[in-house]
């Protein structure tokens, strides 16, 4: 206990001007740690809360299960080619079931129609689907043709995206869904904003193919690797004007859920990763989400902030 006692000393003189007379300062942090002492006891042995309306941590057990690789685990990436647009590990080392994950968050309205969703995705991506019209909405036999081999995801911690800036030179963003994870890509042709915006919330890999006969025609079962960006959508604001004309900021919003708030992304889409800043003055809301949801930050489990300014 002496030397406990001999550290804290050493602590107090930190915060000291270390002149001659720093024994009476070290007195008097001692007895201002005292009186903090005192008054704790006094109000139930503990000290109080910084913020008293803060929600407190769901248990563990009722958080679901996110669909992306946690900060502690490992996932080396090597260097990325100049001449790729982007770069995805192709490991099969953090694997997921879709029936597990389905499981863990039933009732999440981000997982909704997820497998039909997907598949729809990866019969557009699978040999053939490169034809089908924009428009094209696929048919419940066409999601039956979609097999993924042995249900499984396969989760990744980052993808690179190579791009050239503005003065033609090539730079690199690395997109992470916990601390880099927004996105822009290419709007359709007559959109009101040249860009879509997205949050990507899972980056994955799974091995798929076509049961039966292919879109042209021929027997083709050959199991393709595909990988695939689950993304969370933003719409542009129409009520605040933005641009350069506009001199300010675009404002962006959450897609509403009954308008296809998630989705999955081909990473060849994505042109790089953007700077969406959360618009504070105008604070939280779960309106676009309500309730909890896998789709959000861990530090953000029941709101969102309502809107969000593009930097240009």
């Amino acid at each position: 206990q002496g030397e406990f006692e001999h550290r804290r000393v050493k602590q107090f003189y930190r915060r000291t001007n270390k002149n001659q007379a720093f024994g009476g300062q070290i007195a008097r942090e001692v007895r201002r740690a005292e009186i903090i002492h005192k008054i704790q006891q006094s109000q139930g042995n503990g000290a109080k809360p910084r913020n008293k309306t803060r929600k407190p941590k769901r248990a563990s057990a009722a958080c679901g299960k996110r669909l992306h690789v946690h900060f502690e685990q490992a996932e080396p990436l090597p260097p990325t080619q100049p001449n790729r647009h982007y770069h995805i590990s192709d490991e099969k080392r953090f694997p997921v079931r879709l029936d597990d994950f389905l499981y863990d968050n039933e009732g999440d309205p981000a997982c909704e129609n997820f497998v039909w969703e997907l598949k729809a995705h990866l019969h557009r991506r699978l040999p053939g689907g490169e034809t089908l019209p924009p428009d094209y909405m696929p048919t419940v036999d066409d999601i039956f043709s979609v097999r993924i081999e042995n249900d499984k995801l396969y989760q990744h911690k980052v993808f690179r995206l190579n791009y050239t800036t503005y003065d033609m030179r090539r730079d690199q963003d690395s997109i992470n869904p916990r601390t880099h994870p927004d996105i822009m890509m290419l709007a359709p042709e007559g959109a009101p904003h040249p860009y879509l915006y997205a949050r990507v919330i899972g980056i994955f890999h799974v091995e798929a193919y076509r049961a039966g006969e292919s879109l042209d025609g021929a027997d083709d079962t050959d199991m393709e690797l595909i990988h695939v960006l689950w993304v969370r959508w933003f719409d542009l604001d129409p009520r605040a004007p933005g641009g350069f004309k506009a001199r300010r900021l675009p404002r962006l919003k959450w897609a509403a859920l009954d308008d296809g708030a998630f989705g999955f992304v081909s990473p060849d889409q994505v042109l790089r990763a953007a700077h969406l800043m959360p618009a504070f003055a105008h604070g939280q809301s779960d309106a676009a989400l309500p309730g909890y949801s896998v789709a959000r930050h861990e530090d953000d489990e029941d709101t969102d902030w309502k809107f969000h300014y593009v930097g240009m």
